[in-house]
């Protein structure tokens, strides 16, 4: 198990709980901001046309799809379910992170943070 975290310029993982952050590992640099945890993956949104990435087996991929770029703060990505998640910037878009499909859903005023409930 590892905590995952984001800076400014960085997404980091580090042992989960250790008693020190000190044994991190830089995993990407990037403005980073949402990270959701899909059970056996962790889709991190990066402020970028291509802003998905999944982090799994200790590696980070760019998943390419192009959305509208997330703003600065802005928490982009819920988690659905193990292989869903919703995405919200400018417009509202479901996402099949197993079979990297998509669809919008609708266009709407800018969003700051998405949750699903």
């Amino acid at each position: 198990m590892a905590l995952l975290y984001n800076t400014v310029t960085t997404l980091y993982a580090s042992p989960f709980l250790s008693d020190d952050l000190i044994n991190y590992t830089l995993i990407e640099k990037g403005y980073f901001h949402g990270i959701e945890d899909l059970g056996n993956a962790i889709i991190a949104q990066e402020m970028s046309e291509f802003p998905l990435m999944m982090y799994g087996d200790g590696k980070l991929t760019r998943m390419g799809i192009k959305l509208p770029r997330p703003t600065f703060g802005t928490n982009a990505i819920a988690k659905v379910d193990d292989e869903n998640i919703v995405y919200s910037t400018t417009s509202f878009y479901e996402i099949n992170i197993k079979n990297l499909n998509f669809r919008k859903i609708v266009d709407i005023p800018v969003t700051r943070r998405v949750k699903v409930l």
